[in-house]
């Protein structure tokens, strides 16, 4: 009976209760083929190919403009683009001044000149120029947008999460705006903001506060002028709500053309009667709360979103103007809230004991499961963290905004089992807000966890030669995350590959691997990854899902490039199917080379000589 008490308490207070978690069975895995792929065309149309570490150096590299702006942290999102739900990452572009040069350093610069950064980056997750480079919906200063629906229009960040120095607004300087040419930009605080610094007792109290006697004697100060602090956004939040715990990543949301940052807030305990605690101490945690930062007057709106929970309600009738009702938030906004990240993590480390419903397997840990791990490259590994998708789920009607965190079982240490044994989906979207739901892998047959794919990756003779000669000196590999989705009865797992010089950090994407239960598939893009997959050209609404456009001929065409047979000289033509095909006898002699079964391998080598000298007539190959 303890047992038992301590099995419902503990899902309980990590709100892992039946009502909150919907446990499926997914049923025997079926082989990937085409049609599987275009009914969830829409999924792979917002898969996640850009690595947050690589794009966070590119966006450093090529729209920092000046030194003294940073990139403090990529964002994922999701953004309704003409009328279709994409997955977009984004970053603001805020004022560093520890990058300022030590003679810049000045008061007057530092609290009255340099007072805020401008704009904000923006690129769908899967979208890649020519060069492996991001294709922008949002860039440069001021922003540029492609489509009105992330556009801005009040880009000054004020109060963002780097922001933690105070500023002096409305004095006798000009606040630096943004760079423009061999010029600046220069503007006056709009806002409404700060504290106006005032006359007498109050003008005297906050340079006591702040800075003394320069305040006091700036001529520069007048009545009018405001001082802005506590601008780091977590700092502001905890100062208004400090009976709050915080998430670890807020994130960047444009509403109406405003730039805002929304914390999630929980509510905690260790007093739960029978929970089991976890690090921290803490045996109950709810999100029930959503902290909304405004990046240009420093605004705080507190929501509540779980408005059962016993603790805000507590905290509710203790402060009565702090918390909004849910209710209230604008439809904007709730069109972005995401399942936190920090509470998904914690939830899947409770779950992977808890999912156990038997006293006598739970006691004895029969089922325990463990979060999956992935490569980073260079013999690093690491536990994986949870990871956002736009995806349709199997068996829903449509797509929606998830995260997701795959499960392995758990062994003892020296031991090694990484067949995937589950996975967890933070659902995000309208009324499935805030629910769990798992996917329980069928126990008598292999499905591949993430390390297995890493490890066929690693053994597969095309993708280690590329990756050894990529390796070399001058340039390093940056192996993306693993992500891995579920389709209609079958699993797809996606890695992309990107190469970084060593004398400058921004990393292009040069391979995307892509891999079922039964093979691998490689390519230089999405497209050709899964047309090496599923070893023929991709259906034309496949192909238009991930590349945006059609291959020529028409709409039920099938193209690995813009056509089914693409012109590159007079006289010389390539056919994707024959291309294909000697993909595959070239990766089947280099493993036969590698085996060290030479006499086989010539045999292939023969073949792949006649399929490439078989040109259609007046062509060549």
């Amino acid at each position: 009976p303890y047992i038992r008490h301590n099995m419902a308490f503990t899902r309980q207070g990590f709100a892992l209760t039946d009502d909150h978690v919907d446990a499926r069975d997914f049923p025997p895995l079926a082989s990937l083929n085409p049609a599987t792929l275009v009914a969830d065309s829409l999924t792979l149309k917002n898969m996640r190919l850009w690595d947050w570490r690589a794009l966070e150096s590119t966006y450093d590299q090529n729209q920092s403009f000046r030194q003294y702006y940073d990139f403090y942290d990529i964002d994922i999102d999701r953004y309704v683009v003409d009328g279709s739900i994409r997955q977009v990452m984004l970053a603001l572009r805020e004022m560093n001044p520890a990058a300022f040069s030590e003679k810049a350093l000045t008061w007057v610069n530092q609290r009255q000149v340099y007072t805020h950064g401008y704009g904000v980056c923006m690129n769908p997750t899967n979208e890649f120029t020519a060069e492996g480079l991001p294709n922008y919906w949002l860039r440069d200063i001021p922003p540029v947008a492609t489509h009105p629906e992330v556009a801005v229009t009040r880009p000054e960040v004020y109060f963002g999460e780097l922001t933690r120095d105070h500023v002096y607004v409305r004095t006798g300087q000009q606040e630096f705006d943004y760079p423009k040419g061999d010029e600046n930009a220069y503007a006056r605080y709009e806002g409404s903001g700060g504290i106006p610094l005032g006359s007498g007792l109050r003008r005297l109290a906050l340079a006591m506060r702040f800075d003394g006697i320069r305040q006091l004697t700036s001529a520069d100060m007048t009545a009018d002028s405001r001082l802005l602090f506590r601008r780091e956004v977590r700092e502001r939040v905890s100062r208004l709500a400090p009976f709050l715990q915080f998430d670890r990543d807020p994130y960047a949301v444009i509403v109406d053309g405003r730039m805002v940052i929304v914390i999630d807030a929980y509510t905690t305990s260790d007093h739960f009667p029978y929970s089991e605690r976890q690090k921290g101490g803490l045996n109950y945690i709810r999100n029930s709360v959503k902290c909304v930062v405004d990046c240009h007057d420093g605004t705080v709106t507190v929501y509540a979103v779980d408005e059962r929970d016993p603790i805000l309600a507590a905290w509710r009738a203790a402060f009565p103007a702090l918390i909004q009702s849910g209710s209230s938030m604008p439809a904007g906004l709730v069109a972005h809230l995401r399942y936190p990240e920090d509470l998904l993590g914690i939830q899947a480390r409770v779950y992977a004991t808890y999912h156990m419903t038997d006293p006598q397997v739970f006691y004895n840990k029969e089922d325990r499961w463990a979060i999956a791990t992935e490569s980073l490259g260079q013999a690093e590994t690491q536990e994986m963290l949870p990871y956002y998708a736009v995806m349709r789920l199997p068996g829903e009607a449509k797509e929606e905004f998830v995260q997701i965190l795959p499960f392995t079982p758990y062994t003892a240490r020296g031991t090694s089992r990484n067949n995937m044994v589950g996975w967890i989906a933070g659902r995000c979207d309208g009324a499935h807000y805030g629910k769990l739901l798992v996917y329980r892998f069928p126990k008598q047959s292999l499905v591949y966890g993430p390390m297995q794919i890493e490890a066929r990756i690693d053994q597969d003779a095309v993708i280690s030669k590329d990756l050894t000669l990529w390796n070399q000196q001058g340039s390093s590999v940056i192996r993306g995350n693993l992500i891995v989705v579920p389709l209609e009865g079958a699993l797809l797992y996606t890695k992309p590959i990107f190469l970084q010089a060593t004398h400058s950090r921004m990393p292009e994407l040069k391979r995307v691997v892509v891999a079922s239960q039964e093979r691998l598939g490689y390519g230089s893009s999405y497209a050709e990854a899964l047309s090496d997959l599923i070893e023929q050209p991709l259906p034309g609404p496949l192909y238009h899902a991930v590349t945006g456009h059609w291959p020529t001929g028409g709409h039920t065409g099938a193209g690995l490039a813009d056509s089914t047979s693409t012109t590159l000289t007079p006289g010389m033509s390539v056919d994707p199917e024959r291309m294909i095909a000697a993909r595959r006898l070239y990766r089947r002699y280099l493993e036969l080379m590698g085996a060290g079964r030479a006499g086989e391998a010539g045999g292939v080598l023969e073949q792949l000589g006649r399929e490439l000298g078989s040109a259609p007539t007046g062509g060549r190959n």
